[in-house]
């Protein structure tokens, strides 16, 4: 036995050796946005097979992810540096549903539009122009329907360890308190929900994630 394993990759090992081990049930949660606009802009590593990023590389063989749910909003062409952004947007989604299936939840939130009056950062001497009205496009609902479904998995049992995609410290709250869940009555334990893991997009780590982790 010792001979054959020498003469595999430790990675083609690791599968084998999976083989006798129980695998670690999964749920993928991936911000969207703040994935493209923390990695992959101005890249060409957007067209990515989420499912198999986090289960043949981020992950390895001994988990099992379930389920990749994947959090984003439909962008508008009219605020966009390139009109076709949004067609790209929806082939992307399109062929990701199409190549995982069901492996793959796609919950999309929306992005609101507003006009807000904002201080420059450098004031004229004159202040002539201290406030100048500006083109602010928001996202809703995303944070907010990751944080939900996070706290929902962990409280069902749906996956034994969680995984966030995110730099988002609006989710400190939920990746904080997700891993506890009902142990058979109304007591919430710490140590009966899902291992929580965290997994953050470059240059910049949020600490206060790291610290809920």
């Amino acid at each position: 036995m010792g001979g054959g394993l020498k003469r595999l990759t430790k990675q083609a090992a690791a599968r084998r050796l999976c083989r006798f081990w129980v695998r670690m049930k999964t749920v993928v949660y991936v911000d969207g946005l703040n994935l493209y606009y923390g990695v992959l802009r101005g890249t060409d590593l957007k067209w990515l097979d989420l499912y198999g990023l986090f289960q043949d590389q981020v992950l390895g063989p001994a988990t099992c992810v379930e389920k990749v749910r994947y959090y984003t909003a439909p962008i508008k062409g009219s605020s966009s540096d390139d009109p076709r952004s949004p067609q790209r947007q929806q082939l992307y989604l399109r062929a990701l549903k199409a190549y995982r299936g069901d492996c793959v939840d796609i919950v999309q939130g929306s992005i609101v539009r507003t006009t807000p009056i904002l201080r420059l950062v450098n004031t004229p001497p004159d202040r002539s122009a201290a406030k100048v009205r500006v083109l602010q496009l928001t996202e809703k609902q995303t944070d907010v329907n990751l944080a939900a479904d996070l706290l929902s998995d962990a409280c069902h049992g749906r996956c034994e360890q969680a995984v966030v995609c995110s730099n988002d410290r609006d989710l400190v709250g939920s990746a904080s308190c997700g891993s506890a869940r009902p142990s058979g009555s109304r007591d919430w334990s710490p140590r009966a929900g899902p291992r929580p893991a965290l997994c953050f997009q470059p240059p910049e780590q949020a600490r206060e994630l790291v610290q809920a982790a």
